[in-house]
């Protein structure tokens, strides 16, 4: 096992606002084991061996650094690496999906809702086709539409291309879309109404 070559940082130094919580449980384990009352610590060789399963440790915890900034996190006991995973501490905390782990994708219509509208307006097929053309664009669980590669929400010119329309017809699609409750448009952005129209991934 190599030596860590910087940034090594004793146990004492974990606190809780540090983002490693597999790292501070593992170590709080280690911390706890014990014989029993007032008996003496087991070893390492004893965990090692498979003799015990909670022991006292000091561990050491370090990092390596890529180019792109991910971290490369070393969980060493001794000369023996207990542990070591990758970390983005670039990554948003509740980040979101932006792919189907390799499912496909697929849009999910509700029946009722489209009889509902069929019922009431007479172009009602019409605008749900407009709106399955857009589901590329919406965005898992919130129903924003936003480009697939840099996620940003679409914006009108965007909608024009999209659905391959003039801006006397998109205008008009707009706005029965709007009047019949199936978009929203806010500040930020547009939004596909999920009481029509969801998007799913198929089960592998």
């Amino acid at each position: 096992m190599r030596e860590p070559k910087k940034n090594v940082y004793k146990p004492s130094s974990i606190n809780a606002s540090c983002p490693f919580g597999d790292v501070i449980r593992l170590y709080n384990t280690l911390l706890s084991g014990k014989k029993g009352s007032g008996a003496n610590i087991y070893t390492w060789n004893d965990f090692i061996n498979g003799q015990c399963n909670v022991i006292k440790a000091e561990a050491i915890i370090s990092r390596e650094k890529t180019t792109s900034g991910t971290e490369l996190i070393h969980i060493s006991v001794g000369d023996y690496e207990v542990y070591q995973f990758w970390n983005n501490p670039n990554k948003p905390v509740n980040s979101k999906p932006k792919h189907t782990g390799g499912k496909k994708p697929y849009l999910l219509v509700s029946v009722t809702k489209m009889n509902e509208l069929r019922n009431t307006i007479n172009n009602a097929e019409e605008l749900i086709g407009y709106l399955v053309c857009l589901g590329n664009n919406i965005e898992w669980n919130t129903g924003k539409l936003i480009h697939t590669r840099n996620k940003k929400p679409l914006k009108y010119i965007d909608l024009s291309r999209v659905l391959k329309c003039g801006k006397k017809k998109l205008d008009r699609i707009i706005r029965e879309l709007k009047s019949n409750s199936l978009l929203i448009n806010n500040s930020d952005g547009y939004f596909i109404s999920t009481k029509l129209i969801r998007k799913g991934k198929t089960v592998k």
